[in-house]
């Protein structure tokens, strides 16, 4: 698991969610300060790590119109940022292709790493969020 080491960032809620797709671990922040709330959520920041590993097309197969998806960069990995309404397509370690559901934020930042899938949902703005994507660390 990766833990967003950002500065004003306290210790997140978390939760374990086992499924046969693998385990999948959600940092939950409150909105406070600088983390304004998502909608009408009293949640600032959202921070889902799961197994698997996904493609640009999968993520345009899934985003509602008039959704964008554009790619950027997290620690020189390839990076896409959604703005709008969408869904995720991502392949599974068994090979399985799974639909990961709109969560709480309109806009996401999501990103794959040595086999796992993280999805970043804030209020923030792109840049700010990349600047929380590039802190997470090793817990």
């Amino acid at each position: 698991m990766l833990l967003p080491r950002h500065p004003g960032l306290p210790a997140p809620q978390t939760l374990l969610q086992r499924s046969a797709a693998g385990d999948r671990v959600s940092l939950l922040y409150a909105a406070e300060g600088e983390r304004p709330a998502i909608e009408d959520a009293d949640v600032g920041l959202l921070v889902t790590q799961f197994p698997g590993a996904m493609e640009r097309d999968m993520l345009e197969k899934l985003a509602h119109e008039p959704s964008q998806v554009s790619p950027v960069t997290v620690d020189g990995l390839a990076a896409w940022w959604i703005d709008g309404a969408h869904s995720i397509l991502y392949v599974a370690p068994d090979g399985q292709v799974v639909e990961e559901p709109l969560r709480l934020a309109s806009s996401t930042l999501v990103w794959h790493r040595d086999g796992v899938t993280f999805r970043l949902e804030s209020a923030l703005d792109l840049e700010r969020t990349v600047e929380i994507a590039e802190s997470m660390t090793r817990r």
